[in-house]
Formats: structure tokens, C-alpha cells, sequence
């Protein structure tokens, strides 16, 4: 079983691989709707009632790691072997490893009534996530033992992560409750996949090169989810792993037409069953044929013998992928004919339960239904990232595809095909990242009553409206 070196050494390609979060903001795509409840899907006298992505997922995965072990990582990957010559054993330079997925499997929304612009939508979603820090000797000692030239090492293997995965099912609400502000809410039922996390606050190794074995020591704490492995039936949606989240989203455009945008996202919980592993270890083990090519298997059974010497069954809870986000942007006309509209984006996001910043600048040109834009994104791991996006968007279907790391991803698929260049360049960081969307709406035209072809929808102004006017003592009336 090698479930703590698939968490020390190899994060760095798990699955909720970072998905797209930014290039969508301020595009009114279904996909942008469920992400930010307040903004609007539908265009009265253009768009038809109702959204589907017709079970086409829509989303993206992404991961990005940094440090000297990104040579090193790449070349386990993808040649089976891991030396690196940027690794510095003495000094216990620290890496960083980050990995982010976001699907939905299914996206329905409808405009349910003219007074208040009001639309409904239901959505389900696999979402997944994990980080991982570690030191450089915790990846050289894959290489044997010719990289280390003292006998003891201390804090070797220090360094802590996890991994969540789970299903998002939501409900949302959108009103427009005055011709400046946009309010929506998402409400959702989460329910747990899988969810690892250890943390090594103790550790040493001393090598004995002539027998050709090292003694390694342990400290920490692991817990597991899912006990001997993950299998198809637990990835499916149940009540075992029960969970909650709520967003709330609000929009306001001002005088000057710029319009702002503050989210509060998924805010909740998950509560993972009682018969998850959780091991307090503090052991020691001889891992044997250290330069034997078996030394893999050799670490992977050592460590395991300690971490999983002994472990208590119970359940605990952990908190979504929580996030405050805002965001401004405004629309200019580059042409006399306006066929041509420039639109400049700012967002700012911080996780709110795990470390995390992150700042985002958005270019975006739009000709008749096409649009593209470029992104560039800086976060608090000091990593820099450029993206690009292509969409075509017409009142009543919608496609887009892009990715927020450009070069990086270029580079990656090249590695993966063995090339060594690819393989041997050392980065600022190493990653790869890629989403793709796609929507159509159909049923009537939504259309003004003067306007309307058909017995139109009526309707009155929405709950939210009404709590607005009863607030701030304004005269009741839809608004548009």
C-alpha cells in the first residue's frame, strides 16, 4: 500500500487538479451563473427561457508546483527515474504543490419571471482539491543514497498535506432587485468522495552505506476517509460522507456603468463517517536495498509499517473550499460603429479556511459573438501565470475553451512525451491547466409584454425585491 508516498511525493499530479476560476467572471455563460449567483444568464426579448449544458461537462483542471523538485518530479513521471541536479540536500529548501478540479456534470437554469429578471437553476458538481509541502531531500532519497554525504538527517520528511474530493449538488436564485443591484444565493448538499491529509512534525533517516540500508524515524498524524481504497461505488453520491455549503453574491452597477461584484463562496462543511482511519504514529523501521531498483517498494512498506502500526476509527468534519472573491470591470466601445467592445476585469480572491491569495487582471475583445481575452494571475506563492480564452456566445448557446497557464501547460505536454529539454527546464513553477464549457438555451423567447408574440409571463417583483423596498422604502414595481 503506498497511500503516504502517493501524499509525499507524487500530490503534485492528483486529480481536483487548479481549475479555471477568473476567465469566466463577468461573461453571463451558464457556467459563470452557477460560479457567481449574481450574475444573470438571460436577456429579455433575446435569449429563450430556459439553459441546459445537456450533461456536456463544463469546467477545468489545473495543478502548478514550485521548488527545486520540479525536475525531479517530472522525471519520476515521465522517465521512471528522478535525478535532479537542483536539489539541495543540506539546506531543506521547501516545495510547494497545489492541485485543483471543478466539474459540473450538470447545469439547468430558467428564467422564471419577468418582474424582477428572477431565474432558478439546479446543478451537480464534482469538485476536488489538495496541497502538499514538502523538503528536497524528501523526493532524493528515491534516488538512493549517493546524494547524501552525512550519515544523519533530521526533519527529512517534515512537511504536510491533504486531499478532498466531493459532490456539490446546488440550487440557485437570481433576482434583480433594482436597475443597480443583483443579488443571488447558491444552496447546496455536499457529499464526500475521499479525503487524506498527514502531517510529519518529526522525522530523521541515518544511512549505512556499506550494508546499503537506512533507519528511518516518524512523527505525525494521518487520517483516511476511504481505509484500504477508493473504489467505484463510493465515488457515486450517498449520504455517508453528509456535508452543507451556501455562496451569496451580490452585483452593483454604478453611474459610471463600472460594475462590481462580491462573492461569498462555498461556506460549509463536510462530515466524513466514523469508520475513517485516523493513525498517531511514532515509530522507527530499517529500509533495506536502498540502491537496489526495488528501493521504491522498499520506502513506500517501511513507511507504511509506521504510520500504520495503529489507528482508532471515528469521524470528523472539514471545511469546503471556502472563498471571498471581487471583482470590478467595466465595457468600452473601441469602434464609432460599436461592433467592437474592450473589457478590462480586476478580481481578488482569498480562501478562507486554508492559506491562500490570489489577484487576477482580465483583457477581453468582443466581436459580434466572439470573444477573446487574456489573463494574468499572481498569487501569495509568488507564481505568475498567463492565460487565454476563445469563446463564441450568441443570446442562446455558448462555447468556450481556454487555459489560465499558457506556456506552462505547453511545456508540460511536451515533457510528456519524453522530451528531455521539456523534462530538465526548471521554472519559476511547473503546471498545467485547461477548461472548455458549453450551453443552450431554449423554450420561448423571453419577451416584453409589448413586445410579445405569445400570452407572455408575469409574474410579480420577487422575494428579494420585496425585502429591498421594504428596507430602503421604495416603491414597489419590477424593474429591469
Amino acid at each position: 500500500m503506498k497511500k503516504i508516498l502517493l501524499i509525499l511525493f507524487l500530490t503534485f499530479i492528483c486529480s481536483e487538479t487548479f481549475a479555471q476560476r477568473f476567465s469566466q467572471y463577468f461573461t453571463n455563460t451558464l457556467y459563470d451563473s452557477f460560479e457567481n449567483p449574481s450574475q444573470k444568464t438571460f436577456t429579455p426579448d433575446t435569449s429563450k427561457q430556459y439553459a441546459f449544458n445537456f450533461f456536456i461537462p463544463n469546467g477545468g483542471a489545473n495543478f502548478y508546483t514550485t521548488g527545486d523538485a520540479q525536475v525531479a518530479l517530472k522525471s519520476r513521471s515521465f522517465l521512471g527515474t528522478s535525478a535532479d541536479p537542483y536539489l539541495v540536500i543540506d539546506q531543506y529548501h521547501q516545495n510547494f504543490a497545489y492541485a485543483d478540479a471543478n466539474f459540473y456534470y450538470l447545469m439547468f437554469k430558467a428564467y422564471s419571471s419577468m418582474s424582477g429578471n428572477q431565474e432558478i437553476g439546479f446543478s451537480a458538481q464534482v469538485h476536488a482539491s489538495g496541497d502538499l509541502y514538502f523538503f528536497d531531500p524528501a523526493i532524493a532519497v528515491t534516488n538512493g543514497l549517493n546524494d547524501f554525504r552525512s550519515q544523519t538527517y533530521y526533519d527529512i520528511f517534515n512537511g504536510n498535506g491533504y486531499y478532498q474530493a466531493y459532490h456539490q449538488l446546488g440550487f440557485t436564485y437570481r433576482e434583480q432587485v433594482n436597475k443597480q443591484v443583483a443579488i443571488g444565493f447558491k444552496l447546496s448538499a455536499l457529499s464526500g468522495i475521499a479525503y487524506n491529509d498527514v502531517r510529519i512534525y518529526n522525522s530523521s533517516v541515518t544511512f549505512d552505506k556499506q550494508s546499503d540500508n537506512a533507519y528511518a524515524m516518524l512523527a505525525g498524524q494521518y487520517r483516511n476517509s476511504i481505509g484500504s481504497g477508493l473504489t467505484a461505488r463510493q465515488m457515486l453520491p450517498t449520504f455517508k460522507n453528509p456535508g452543507a455549503a451556501f455562496s451569496i453574491s451580490t452585483s452593483y452597477l454604478t453611474r459610471d456603468n463600472i460594475l462590481l461584484e462580491f462573492n461569498l463562496k462555498d461556506i460549509g462543511f463536510i462530515h466524513w463517517n466514523s469508520k475513517s482511519e485516523i493513525y498517531r504514529f511514532a515509530g522507527s523501521g530499517t529500509i533495506n536495498n536502498f540502491s537496489g531498483p526495488g528501493r521504491l517498494d522498499s520506502i513506500s512498506n517501511d513507511i507504511n509499517h509506521i504510520v500504520e502500526g495503529s489507528y482508532t476509527t471515528h469521524s470528523f468534519t472539514t471545511p469546503a473550499d471556502g472563498r471571498f472573491e471581487f471583482g470590478v470591470t467595466k465595457s468600452f466601445w473601441v469602434d464609432g460603429d460599436k461592433t467592437v467592445k474592450y473589457k478590462p476585469a480586476f478580481i481578488a480572491s482569498k480562501e478562507l479556511f486554508y492559506p491562500g491569495f490570489t489577484g487576477a487582471l482580465l483583457n477581453s475583445l468582443q466581436y459580434k459573438n466572439y470573444s477573446a481575452s487574456l489573463s494574468t494571475i499572481y498569487d501569495d506563492k509568488k507564481v505568475f501565470r498567463i492565460g487565454g480564452q476563445f469563446m463564441i456566445k450568441s443570446p442562446n448557446a455558448e462555447f468556450f475553451i481556454g487555459s489560465e497557464q499558457i506556456g506552462q501547460s505547453l511545456t508540460l505536454l511536451s515533457a510528456s512525451g519524453g522530451n528531455t529539454t521539456a523534462i530538465n527546464k526548471k521554472a519559476s513553477f511547473t503546471g498545467a491547466q485547461a477548461y472548455i464549457g458549453f450551453s443552450v438555451k431554449f423554450g420561448h423567447v423571453i419577451e416584453h409584454p409589448m413586445n410579445s408574440s405569445y400570452v407572455p409571463m408575469g409574474g410579480e417583483k420577487g422575494p428579494l425585491g420585496r425585502i429591498w423596498n421594504k428596507l430602503f422604502h421604495k416603491t414597489p414595481g419590477g424593474e429591469l
